[in-house]
């Protein structure tokens, strides 16, 4: 794979020769073409450039036209990419039709580019010794993987499956770059305005420590913001090789062969014993996001790349990136449904229903009166036999009236509360994998707090989603993590309110867990109540103060 001497083997499409229809790949006529895009119409400008991109993508060019004509096209992608990503992020999931072919369009666009660069690359290989350009295959090899990382970039952002061959892809281009000795050599991008200089290695360690965060757990946003900030984070990563002493501090591998993201050193069955293995660590980079932090008391950070890193972000991101993974759960194969109500909101008026507290149902106290019973009444029954068998059924047909009366109330407060059955794929004690049609289910997000109750139990766990994979088909993959196998419902509100007007917030108190070392928790609404606080929190026996403690999570 040294330089000069063959291709490194890359898929390519058909190509064919340009007949007289054909776009023309001239300069001037490519610069002419650009100039009168329709670019205050985003969707008449993609399509166009989506289309000539193509069509040229698929006709024999000389790699030099092939070169020009995508570094002339790469301002309007990333315009086009600007645009189109405003109409998939920050939205719950699963995504409306539009956005996910929004998304879906921004991914291919990506793709296209970076075969482009793939094709010229390959042409210039296979070309004469004469008719090659080191310095341009350089920038071509950058050009690829950026593109091909953007590419994954919007396939985490949207929580999809990304592109078969894209990390084989990855991993040859580097390795090539790597063979040739030009992997450190700079580059200028000026459509990468914010890291304008960077090199081969510093890219590629960019998208793998990107795949190292858990893309699929990010919230919304995160995956960009984590991404922006490895521009510059990247380079205190550092490439083992296998035999290397240090290989021992290495909790990555990269097996440069396969169409893998890398993955823990500690879940990898394969041998990492030959030229094809990286071991990555990043124990120097896991040091300065923990050095970031115990410096710092803010709640969120400019990132290194104007990024804006939340405090919880960057503690994850520094157990992500420092610690090796346990597996606290065995997990189990399932193949059953569970039931699934989503969302705070839901969950609390769903628990609050079983009990008759006004409050915790958002209803007014209402006081009714009776006529009493006049004491010179005659009456024919004696007083005192309140056993008789007239008594006796009285009583039992005003407790069954009332046990109707109060199903009948629990079923009018529920009914708008929507339930849903998902599939339940595998289990552990720490939670379950779901699957469903996402055409058929709730909107949701990572970090959204569910109810779940399988059919053989009458409580319902409280959990959270953790992560989220958009499938083929329209199916919808899930992971639910269980914080607590029931839930109190009550109402908070801070303490110096409690004679004011002062409006009560659903919560929910979450039981001691003694066995595994839980303590008594309590969830509510985000960024209403902080450490420390002090509360009145209303129970259907009592009202108490508390103050906060530590925050342990903030799903956001």
């Amino acid at each position: 794979m040294s330089w000069g001497k063959e291709r490194i083997g890359l898929k390519l499409p058909e190509q064919r020769k340009p007949e007289a229809d054909s776009f023309s790949t001239r300069a001037s006529a490519v610069e002419e073409w650009i100039q009168n895009l329709p670019v205050g119409n985003v969707g008449e400008t993609t399509h166009s450039v989506y289309s000539v991109l193509h069509e040229v993508n698929r006709l024999i060019l000389p790699w030099q036209d092939r070169y020009r004509f995508l570094e002339q096209l790469r301002p309007s992608v990333s315009y086009i990419q600007s645009a189109l990503q405003r109409q998939y992020i920050g939205m719950s999931f699963p995504l409306p039709m539009r956005a996910k072919k929004v998304a879906q369009l921004a991914q291919a666009l990506y793709g296209e580019m970076a075969l482009g660069y793939k094709i010229a690359i390959e042409d210039m290989l296979g070309a004469n010794f004469l008719n090659r350009d080191k310095k341009a295959l350089v920038i071509m090899l950058h050009r690829a993987i950026r593109y091909i990382s953007r590419s994954l970039l919007t396939t985490y952002q949207s929580y999809a499956t990304y592109p078969t061959d894209s990390w084989f892809e990855l991993h040859m281009l580097y390795l090539h770059a790597e063979t040739m000795g030009c992997h450190q050599n700079s580059v200028k991008d000026r459509e990468e305005p914010q890291l304008e200089v960077s090199n081969i290695e510093q890219i590629y360690k960019q998208i793998l420590l990107l795949a190292l965060a858990s893309p699929y757990r990010l919230r919304q946003g995160e995956a960009e913001s984590v991404f922006a900030s490895l521009g510059r984070w990247a380079r205190h990563a550092q490439f083992i090789d296998y035999n290397d002493p240090a290989a021992d501090d290495a909790l990555f591998v990269v097996h440069m062969d396969s169409d893998q993201p890398p993955d823990y050193h500690a879940f990898d069955s394969r041998d990492c014993n030959n030229e094809l293995c990286r071991l990555v660590n990043t124990r120097e980079l896991s040091h300065i996001l923990k050095d970031e932090l115990a410096h710092s008391h803010k709640s969120h950070f400019e990132g290194p790349m104007g990024s804006n890193i939340s405090r919880d972000l960057l503690k994850r991101l520094t157990i992500a990136w420092g610690l090796a993974p346990k597996r606290h759960f065995n997990r189990s194969e399932r193949d059953s449904s569970i039931e699934v109500v989503v969302g705070m909101t839901a969950i609390h008026q769903l628990l609050a229903a079983e009990t008759d507290d006004a409050l915790l149902n958002g209803r007014v106290s209402k006081f009714e009166g009776h006529a009493l019973l006049s004491a010179n009444r005659a009456t024919s029954d004696d007083v005192w036999n309140i056993f008789s068998p007239k008594e006796l059924s009285s009583a039992v047909a005003t407790t069954q009236e009332q046990h109707d009366t109060k199903q009948e109330e629990q079923q009018r407060r529920t009914a708008d509360i929507p339930i849903h059955n998902w599939h339940v794929s595998n289990e552990s004690a720490g939670g379950y994998r779901l699957t469903t049609r996402s055409d058929a289910m709730a909107k949701v997000q990572v970090g959204e707090m569910l109810a779940v109750r399988q059919a053989d139990n009458l409580r319902w766990e409280i959990g959270v989603v953790r992560w989220i994979m958009e499938l083929e088909e329209q199916d919808l993959e899930l992971g639910i993590q269980i914080l607590a196998p029931q839930a109190r419902p009550v109402m908070v509100k801070e303490w110096k309110l409690r004679h004011g007007k002062g409006e009560y917030q659903r919560a929910l108190l979450l039981p001691e867990l003694p066995a595994v070392g839980i303590p008594a928790s309590l969830i509510t609404p985000i960024r209403l109540f902080n450490k420390n606080d002090r509360l009145l929190l209303h129970t259907p026996a009592n009202e108490v103060s508390l103050h906060l403690g530590r925050i342990q999570q903030d799903t956001g």
